[in-house]
């Protein structure tokens, strides 16, 4: 058959009449004239046409050309003259290299598989020596150098190789090879369909269109780069593919071709696993050894025969890199090996496709999975492969049939993959899945991503809600969910508690350490779904439907703002926090002069302010009326940038917000069961005896303690989750970007000094925004001073410090007095009193320029606004923000610039006059109820100390004291702490300011409130407040007294004494004489002190005295004040007509500015003197004093 295809082309060069002529190639290192003898077949017996042009179809890529001739001879002639040329080789040694056989010279393929030669071969070894060539000139051929030992191996394989297959061919009686015989090569035949249609390189005559047949040094070469390659011996698929299409050196797709699906077929069709793998095995041992594509155990141990052909093909293709390497290592590149190598990378990827989706052998092959899945999840395929498979498949017009046939089972395989290891517990392999899915949308062709778009556009990209709990499927049924799912929260994975916290009793440093790892883990996890989110983003095809999928995201979750909203309903925590991630890193860049600040009024906005959203500054009515106003207002399409944003703020508000608040309720709920517990424990000696009620406590103790236990647990999980100094500190920077925005559009600027308070009116925009933008900068400052105070000292940005100063010190600016409560309550958390961490960021606040001049004025004015906030809770609401401005202005006090701020505003008007009543109000109310609540706990511990007497009530009065005891401690407690900071904050004022407090509106009360207090302390009934353990509910009674003494001492004068004796209900000598006995024999005060005392005790008793000798008690009724029925020594009237004394009224508008008797708003500049009056009630005085006088006389 060989014979006939040579003559055939023989015949057709005859016929033709044309001579060929062939140029080779070769590398610019080798001279011509040491190559001489690389055409040693017509060096003798042929003769060059002088006339014929050398022809170079392609540029040249060496300095030096050589042209072979030929000419034209009988098929016999010709294979007699390569006999006669190559004859003198058959006794040398033959060079070849260790990857082309193995040591024992036969190839370990089964006989019937194709492509493999089982002759005897000869050793390798490493040099190549030529005789001399006695068919030629006769000279020796000169020793060829290392950089082109392929070219020496090359033409001693063709030689020898040649020698064989041309005296088979030319005789007939000599005995054929057992390649021929073994390999079946004379029954091979090449399909016709199979072949190339048109040629990569064609070198035509420019005579005719015969083309050359490729040169033997350059055939053999080829076939040893096909048995590194491959592992198997081409060469008589590279003749055949020459003899039977006359192709030249340039096409070797049939070659390639041919081999590759033949070994397809043959793994395909092999009966068994075991029959595959040991065809492989055998291909393996001929190839040439590579270290750089490991594959993982699940690849190397798999018995899958897609996955098998898969890692052929790849390894084929890292070869094809290592040989390419080595010809430039060896700077010896040939423009067919070049070529060759190229083809095989091209078919190994076509083949790859072909395998991967199931094309080779459809109806033998069952395999659901993306055969890709295992060398995508551990990343191990050769480099570039994965750009070529997709360069291969992605067409112009973008995701087409065959592309989307290739990747989405690959991506559902990676999802299902995700789904099965979506949990920390899987260690390491959790995130395989995640970081394919990563490396895939990041591959780029041109300026399209193609997995990315393919991702957006699966049937699970973004499901429709298909029942009513949409947020929970949300994080269950798109196709990104395994990957946003993971989380340690006790909730979300209940797995994390027994694999990290399943030991009986971790210590600190241990839980310390294991929380450490898990947060590293989610900043990795987190990385990796920020780079995934920013590759379909800034992917042009895919942007808009990844921007949905956030929307949609929000939206389904809207609930979770909720305060009390179904967990069971809604996305999970750790899904939300996620999402939140990715938004706060694609927002880190993102400058606030490009955010639009009206987005969320925009026609196209993303995010929803509902029209019942409490507003800053704007009732509902208001909003809508503005709303309108601004929808005529031509709007410009949103920005990324804008949009990114606001998604954001929006999450911030669905994610880290519940879970903080979550985090808090967990904790409180902890201390409570713990409380109880305790509380139930304490008192069981007395539960014990009746035994109905022993089995129901210890039941009760058993379910209260195990429920703490489980709650503790999932508090450790949170606090890996929660607190994260990673993703607090995020969150803090994005926060910084909102503080920004709302001061822009007010028109503040942080690093210039503003004009506090803000102007009237504030601006429409600020006033339309939801109050939660501001509300949640407060929730989150709290939580992170408490739990994480060194996020904010790590802070360095002055916009917190101002955002918190501009809004303290303008609540106006904001409906909501609670929400200003709250950004005083970040200032109160922040003193050094409370948290030594934050001592530094309290400083800064208080040291800014602002503060000094507007901080104490707004404070004092705020405490007194409180009085009514509009809520149900108001009365008690205020004692608890009294108390925080009460702790920050002792922080106050000890700043000279603060202090003297205090002083000025207590002498510029009647603002500090208000600040003043209000200590009053609330001195007196929490001090008698603290002093009642020690008098009801020492009532009860009395009696219980009474075993006689106490065990003759009942088991329900038993308890019923018991419960009414626990209260009284707990209110105790909280009224104690509130009642000695307002006693404190009056103890240093009264020390440097007096004047305010002896106004006359103020005198009488604050005597009377003294007095009273003093009795309690210093009275006959005094042994009722004595308690155990007074430590437990902050009870001192001794610095208490010597409190209230010093501020008698502080405010002596003529003026205070008389107010003390006007108090009838209170003041008492004997009551001054034992406070002074009480100050002696404690040590509370010095001798001189105690003296100071005592004389204003004495003034005050004198002027008793000459109290009790006028009697005004038959004033006329005109005379008389309408609501204290007192006589009026500055009478006004009201605007209901009413006259009333100026000091009653005055007292009364400091409580609440309305008319007593009409509950009309009321003004001191309402107030109409009533002169006439006033002179008729000196005159009645002045006579009843006479008429005294003359009595006594």
């Amino acid at each position: 058959i060989r014979r006939k295809r040579l003559a055939r082309l023989f015949n057709s060069e005859q016929n033709n009449g044309q001579e060929t002529s062939q140029n080779l190639e070769l590398p610019s290192n080798i001279d011509v004239s040491e190559c001489r003898s690389l055409d040693a077949r017509d060096a003798t017996e042929t003769t060059p046409d002088t006339n014929a042009p050398s022809i170079d179809t392609k540029p040249k890529s060496v300095d030096e050309t050589m042209p072979l001739e030929n000419t034209s001879k009988s098929c016999e002639e010709k294979m007699e003259s390569n006999v006669a040329a190559n004859s003198h080789l058959e006794d040398s040694s033959v060079v070849q290299s260790d990857s082309e056989v193995n040591e024992s010279g036969k190839s370990k393929w089964p006989s019937n598989t194709i492509g493999v030669d089982d002759y005897e071969s000869k050793k390798p070894g490493s040099s190549v020596s030529s005789n001399e060539d006695s068919s030629n000139s006769g000279t020796a051929a000169p020793e060829m150098n290392d950089n082109c030992d392929f070219m020496s191996q090359a033409l001693v394989k063709m030689n020898s190789s040649d020698t064989m297959d041309m005296e088979n061919e030319a005789c007939p009686h000599t005995e054929q090879s057992s390649f021929d015989t073994d390999a079946g090569v004379e029954s091979m035949e090449v399909e016709e369909v199979e072949r190339r249609e048109s040629l990569k390189r064609q070198r035509e005559s420019s005579v005719g269109d015969s083309k050359v047949i490729m040169s033997h040094p350059y055939r053999d070469h080829i076939n040893n780069v096909f048995l590194r390659v491959f592992g198997a011996n081409c060469q008589y698929l590279i003749e055949d593919a020459i003899l039977t299409d006359n192709l030249d050196e340039s096409n070797f797709l049939n070659v390639v071709q041919s081999f590759l699906m033949n070994l397809i077929i043959e793994l395909c069709t092999a009966p068994d696993f075991k029959t595959a793998r040991n065809i492989y095995d055998n291909l393996q041992e001929k190839t040439t050894k590579i270290q750089s594509l490991a594959f993982p155990p699940e690849i190397l141990e798999s018995t899958d025969v897609p996955i098998l052909m898969l890692r052929y093909l790849m390894e084929c293709y890292e070869r094809v890199s290592y040989e390419e390497k080595s010809l430039c290592n060896k700077r010896c590149v040939s423009l067919p090996i070049t070529d060759l190598l190229d083809e095989i990378r091209s078919q190994c990827i076509n083949y790859s496709i072909l395998v991967a989706t199931n094309k080779v052998n459809p109806c033998s092959m069952h395999y659901s999975a993306s055969a890709l899945t295992p060398f995508v999840l551990h990343l191990c395929w050769p480099r570039g492969f994965f750009l070529k498979l997709i360069s291969a498949t992605y067409g112009e017009d973008g995701v087409g049939s065959s592309f989307t046939e290739l990747f989405q089972p690959l991506l559902y395989s990676l999802c299902q993959e995700m789904q099965k290891r979506s949990s920390f517990t899987h260690e390491g392999t959790y995130k395989l899945a995640l970081q394919s899915l990563a490396e895939l949308c990041d591959i780029k062709i041109g300026q399209n991503r193609p997995m990315c778009e393919l991702l957006v556009r699966l049937d699970l990209w973004m499901p429709e809600p298909l029942t009513s709990a949409a947020g929970i499927e949300f994080s269950r049924l798109t196709f990104l969910s395994p990957f946003l799912s993971l989380s340690v929260f006790a909730e979300d994975d209940p797995k994390i508690v027994d694999k990290f916290y399943g030991a009986t009793k971790l210590s600190n440093e241990s839980t310390k350490m294991i929380n450490q790892s898990l947060q590293n883990h989610l900043e990795l996890v987190r990385k990796e779904l920020h780079t995934i989110f920013h590759s379909i983003l800034v992917n042009t095809s895919s942007r808009g439907n990844a921007m949905n999928y956030l929307e949609e995201c929000l939206r389904r979750n809207e609930k979770r703002a909720q305060l009390h909203s179904n967990d069971r309903i809604l996305s999970s925590d750790g899904f939300m926090l996620n999402i939140l991630t990715v938004l706060q890193m694609l927002s880190v860049k993102i400058s606030v002069d490009k955010i639009d600040p009206y987005y969320p009024f925009h026609p196209l906005s993303r995010v929803c302010v509902k029209k019942d959203e409490t507003r800053l500054k704007m009732t509902s009515e208001d909003a809508e009326k503005w709303m309108v106003h601004i929808s005529f207002l031509q709007w410009q399409n949103p920005k990324f940038s804008t949009e990114c944003f606001f998604l954001a703020l929006h999450c911030h508000h669905l994610s880290i917000i519940p879970c903080l608040r979550k985090y808090t309720r967990r904790v409180r709920a902890i201390r409570e069961y713990t409380r109880i517990a305790e509380d139930l424990q304490q008192s069981e000696n007395v539960w014990s005896q009746i035994p109905h009620l022993a089995v129901r406590n210890r039941h009760l103790l058993r379910r209260w303690r195990d429920q703490a236990k489980r709650l503790a647990k999932a508090k450790v999980c949170a606090d890996a989750g929660l607190l994260d100094a990673n993703l607090l500190g995020r969150c803090l920077s994005f926060y910084g970007m909102v503080m920004n925005l709302l001061l822009k559009t007010l028109g503040c600027d942080p690093h210039s000094c503003a004009e506090l308070p803000l102007h009237m009116p504030i601006a429409e925009l600020f006033a339309a925004y939801p109050d939660w933008y501001i509300e949640d900068i407060a929730d989150f400052l709290l939580f992170v001073i408490q739990y994480m105070p060194q996020v904010i000292e790590s802070s360095t940005g002055e916009e917190l410090v101002f955002f918190l100063i501009v809004f303290i010190c303008s609540p106006h600016a904001i409906s909501n007095p609670y929400l200003v409560a709250k950004l005083i309550e970040v200032l109160f958390v922040s003193s050094p009193t409370l948290h030594q961490f934050t001592e530094a960021f309290h400083t800064r606040i208080l040291s800014h320029p602002l503060a000094q001049t507007h901080l104490a004025r707004a404070l004092m004015k705020f405490y007194t606004d409180v009085e009514t906030t509009g809520a149900s809770s108001e009365f008690y609401d205020k004692f608890t923000i009294r108390y925080h401005i009460s702790v920050i202005f002792k922080s106050l006090w000890k700043i000279t610039a603060h202090k003297d701020a205090v002083i000025k505003e207590s002498k510029s008007g009647s603002q500090f006059v208000r600040f003043i009543n209000m200590l009053i109000n609330d001195t007196t109310f929490l001090l008698d109820e603290s002093l009642e609540s020690l008098k009801r706990i020492h009532q009860v511990q009395e009696a219980m100390d009474n075993k006689e007497e106490w065990n003759k009530q009942s088991q329900e009065q038993q308890q019923s004291r018991q419960r009414q005891l626990v209260n009284d401690e707990r209110h105790c407690r909280s009224y104690l702490t509130l009642a000695s900071e307002t006693v404190d904050m009056f103890h240093y004022l009264t020390a440097d300011i007096k004047e305010p407090f002896l106004k006359n509106e103020i005198i009488d009360r604050l005597a009377a409130m003294l007095n009273f207090n003093l009795q309690q302390l210093c009275g006959p009934k005094c042994k009722n407040l004595k308690v155990k353990n007074p430590d437990k509910y902050g009870w001192e009674p001794k610095r208490l007294l010597d409190q209230l003494t010093d501020i008698y001492l502080h405010l002596d004068s003529e003026r205070f004494s008389q107010a003390i004796a006007n108090d009838e209900r209170s003041y008492n000598k004997d009551l001054f004489e034992d406070a002074a006995s009480r100050l002696k024999k404690a040590l509370i005060k010095t001798d001189l002190e105690i003296e100071r005392f005592l004389q204003i005790a004495k003034r005050v008793e004198e002027i008793k005295i000459s109290n009790n000798s006028l009697d005004f008690s038959d004033a006329p009724e005109e005379f008389r004040d309408a609501l204290m029925d007192t006589l009026m020594e500055d009478p006004v009237i009201l605007p209901s007509g009413n006259v009333v004394d100026r000091s009653v009224i005055t007292r009364h508008l400091l409580n609440s500015r309305t008319d007593p008797f009409s509950r009309q708003p009321l003004s001191e500049d309402k107030l109409i003197p009533a002169s006439d009056l006033k002179l008729q009630i000196e005159n009645w005085k002045r006579m009843k004093l006479q008429s005294l006088n003359k009595d006594e006389a």
